[in-house]
């Protein structure tokens, strides 16, 4: 079966509160169904190896602007 693919373009995945909710997301997420994904401009974030045992991705991303989101987005989209 094909998994759902979801992308969460954050901006740090550092502690925080949303960072938490969306962690709260992939830790409970049915991961035989769902491929959760999220991005960061922090090379080594709070959350990063927590993602990555998880079975999430991590996309690392420069700090975003409005000059570079569509370089960013077609980065991430593969």
């Amino acid at each position: 079966m094909n998994k759902i693919k979801v992308l969460i373009v954050a901006g740090t995945m550092d502690v925080g509160g949303i960072e938490n909710q969306l962690m709260h997301l992939l830790r409970n997420a049915d991961r035989e169904v769902f491929q959760i994904d999220y991005t960061s401009t922090m090379e080594n974030a709070y959350y990063r190896e927590e993602i990555e045992r998880l079975g999430g991705g991590y996309i690392q991303i420069p700090d975003m602007n409005w000059k570079n989101h569509r370089n960013i987005a077609g980065r991430c989209i593969r």
